[in-house]
């Protein structure tokens, strides 16, 4: 029996600086689908083209962010996929359990929840690298640090196709999961949202809020985006520079 074909589900905004990190990291799968905001007005685009691997898709939001639209578009994805395995991750968003497609080869669970470590620039790490592989980077954080609807550290990011799986807003979890089977494993996964101090990532973090839309806060979406302001950005980022090491 052949190796499993895996598709990446990702939606995507301005992330010129972020692209070429994930898209070389996530070259191992057959396809990366990556929606588009329309709104973006980086290179993105320009990035995405260079990878042989990926399909581009135009995203639209009348009036801002709006994650139901996202999750209806990504479960839409997922059940259009001809993958035999689906990884839906962010932009700063790892999975860093090696060689996927062996591991994934005999496994019949419908769910992987991938542990994903908030990870800071420590005062011994050097400048992100593109050369080297994300496992090798930013391995220092809080282990600790995860709340809200995310308090188990672990989101469903790695699914088996032709399953009745449909996300929630947000995609920390799965609506009918106690349906569903769950591996024990619970995989590797690193979360880049502040992984250095550069301005492409504070400035990546303060759009959170700017961008919502009004369903967005009535239904209180993305409302992790609503206290934020540079100033607590920058004493997140000093508070973790001597973060001991999560993996």
């Amino acid at each position: 029996m052949g190796y499993p074909s895996i598709e990446v589900l990702t939606m995507w905004y301005n992330e010129e600086f972020l692209a070429p990190f994930f898209l070389s990291h996530y070259s191992f799968a057959d396809h990366i689908r990556i929606l588009v905001d329309v709104d973006t007005t980086d290179n993105t685009r320009m990035v995405i083209e260079k990878y042989s691997n990926t399909i581009l898709e135009d995203m639209v939001f009348p009036d801002g962010l709006d994650d139901d639209m996202v999750v209806d578009r990504l479960n839409r994805c997922y059940v259009e996929s001809k993958a035999d395995w689906v990884i839906a991750a962010d932009a700063d968003e790892f999975v860093l359990t090696p060689n996927l497609h062996e591991f994934l080869k005999e496994r019949t669970e419908d769910v992987f929840l991938v542990r994903l470590y908030e990870v800071y620039r420590n005062i011994t790490d050097s400048d992100l690298d593109l050369s080297l592989p994300i496992s090798e980077q930013r391995r220092h954080g809080d282990p600790n640090a995860v709340g809200g609807s995310n308090k188990s550290g672990a989101k469903p990011i790695v699914v088996h196709t032709g399953k009745k799986i449909r996300w929630m807003p947000g995609r920390h979890r799965i609506w009918n999961r106690h349906k569903l089977v769950t591996a024990n494993d619970t995989l590797l996964g690193s979360h880049w949202m502040l992984a250095d101090n550069s301005r492409p990532f504070i400035e990546r973090r303060l759009r959170g809020r700017i961008r919502q839309s009004k369903n967005n806060v009535l239904r209180g979406h993305g409302c992790h985006f609503n206290d934020v302001t540079e100033d607590k950005v920058i004493r997140q980022l000093e508070q973790h520079m001597n973060d001991g090491r999560v993996f």
